[in-house]
């Protein structure tokens, strides 16, 4: 199980909690008993062209992670999409409490750039009236 986001800009960062509830497989400790353990959530970031940034996997915990949850975070600059899932088939992540902050695009207000304007359009006219006068 898993999820893709694209955001129509860059974030700045996201955050995501996933548990794992499959079980991922066995091992044997140091007293010889057997061992079951989770898998970790496996991701992928993508720029805006769909070129990846960035992978890895996630777990939270050494060892049986399974019921455990735990917190995911990127922050990888110009990140546009993100896919998330299970490691591989046999794992089952629950994923809840996505949060996200989008990068703030510098655009000026239109009332600054209007203003301005009409400044250097009376500083335009000042100057033909001088040369006028003179």
């Amino acid at each position: 199980m898993g999820f893709g986001i694209t955001f129509h800009q860059p974030v700045d960062w996201v955050s995501l909690k996933a548990v794992t509830y499959g079980r991922g497989g066995s091992t044997t400790d140091e007293d010889g008993n057997q061992v079951h353990y989770g898998l970790p959530a496996a991701w992928y970031a993508f720029d805006v062209n769909g070129d990846e940034l960035a992978h890895g996997r996630e777990s939270g915990v050494e060892g049986d992670n399974r019921g455990i949850v735990f917190e995911m975070y990127w922050d990888i600059p110009v990140m546009t999409s993100l896919a998330v899932g299970g490691y591989d088939g046999m794992s089952s992540v629950r994923f809840d409490d996505l949060q996200f902050k989008l990068t703030q695009a510098t655009v000026p207000e239109p009332g600054t750039l209007g203003l301005f304007g009409m400044g250097l359009a009376g500083l335009v006219a000042f100057r033909r009236r001088q040369r006028h006068l003179a």
